[in-house]
């Protein structure tokens, strides 16, 4: 295989780690496949260069590769911080996606994108906005809030 096909194939390696990343977030083979994208570009444009250069080529597109993967997960993928404790849920503003009813735990809210169980003084239709009063064990305590 010559050296350009290999860059091509790098390239085509390397593009398919980003988009791999993309859509599985967290394994962090976004920037090495970005990186070896990069290589396998420079490669394919102009072999003999690429080879004789790489050790200076190298570390400057792996850091240029990962700064912009950094970056673009940073800034556009960053994901909603999600509800942790009950001190973080207690006061804040949910949707009732399931009707609560006062005697069972099957009604169902939807606060910060997280759905919990939940109970209340109250019969509360779907569609209705809530506030939590209080966590009781894996459920939620709330009340519906006026409009």
């Amino acid at each position: 295989m010559d050296l350009v096909m290999l860059g091509v194939l790098m390239v085509v390696v390397g593009l398919l780690l980003v988009v791999v990343e993309f859509f599985t977030p967290g394994f962090f083979i976004g920037p090495v496949g970005a990186w070896v994208a990069v290589i396998g570009a420079l490669l394919a444009i102009n072999p003999d260069f690429t080879l004789q250069y790489f050790y200076i080529i190298g570390p400057i597109t792996g850091f240029i590769s990962l700064s912009v993967v950094l970056y673009v997960y940073l800034t556009i993928g960053r994901p909603e911080k999600p509800v942790l404790s009950q001190y973080e849920v207690v006061g804040k503003i949910g949707l009732v996606i399931k009707d609560i009813d006062p005697n069972t735990l099957d009604g169902k809210v939807l606060v910060n994108k997280e759905e919990w169980s939940a109970t209340a003084e109250k019969p509360i239709p779907a569609g209705r906005k809530v506030r939590v009063l209080r966590v009781e064990g894996v459920h939620l305590e709330v009340e519906e809030v006026e409009e």
